[in-house]
């Protein structure tokens, strides 16, 4: 059996499993940055041969775990989930990307992926994911924030400022996270710019 490319016993094992990392790719990717090449480590390993992808899933991968790669992630706790991803300032929310039109000027918007998933495409841990199917995205419009969870646990989140950010921020989560992060409570919380 071949694979759509022609290449024997490339790409046999795991589809559902490198499918699940063409997912992400392009969250990680979009970032740019530092935090390009993970998105683009996994693209490469959605495409690894079959013996590579094995050892990946039993495994996972040096450079997805490498400091490098998560140097310019920062963390946002949401509904008590902890999502690593990047802010941008001067954003205007993406109606285009979640047909909910917002206010057109610009903000500040933080685009993330939960934690545990994040650690899982690290360890190759890709089993370990649940999704239901059929599940349907979180929408909570504040009166000045507007977040929406995705069925794959991604975080999009906008605010008017990062002041609107930080006070929708669960602080409960916020300060757990920055325990496990090495961070004691009088520290700034990780997503500041200095």
């Amino acid at each position: 059996m071949l694979d759509p490319d022609g290449i024997p016993e490339h790409g046999l094992v795991g589809r559902r499993y490198r499918n699940l990392l063409l997912h992400y790719a392009p969250v990680f990717i979009a970032q740019g940055g530092v935090v390009r090449p993970f998105g683009e480590r996994l693209r490469v390993l959605a495409r690894a041969s079959d013996t590579e992808f094995t050892h990946y899933l039993s495994e996972g991968d040096e450079l997805l775990r490498n400091p490098t790669t998560r140097r310019a992630r920062v963390g946002y706790s949401w509904r008590g989930v902890r999502y690593l991803g990047t802010f941008f300032r001067g954003f205007a929310w993406p109606d285009w990307l979640t047909a909910i039109e917002k206010p057109a000027k610009g903000g500040v918007f933080f685009w993330g992926i939960a934690q545990d998933i994040v650690v899982g495409l690290q360890n190759g841990t890709l089993s370990d994911f649940r999704f239901v199917v059929g599940e349907q995205a979180i929408v909570d419009r504040g009166e000045s924030t507007m977040a929406i969870v995705m069925p794959d646990r991604t975080l999009l989140i906008w605010g008017l400022t990062m002041k609107d950010l930080e006070d929708a921020e669960d602080a409960a989560t916020q300060e757990s996270a920055r325990k496990a992060d090495g961070m004691n409570g009088n520290s700034e919380p990780i997503y500041r710019s200095k």
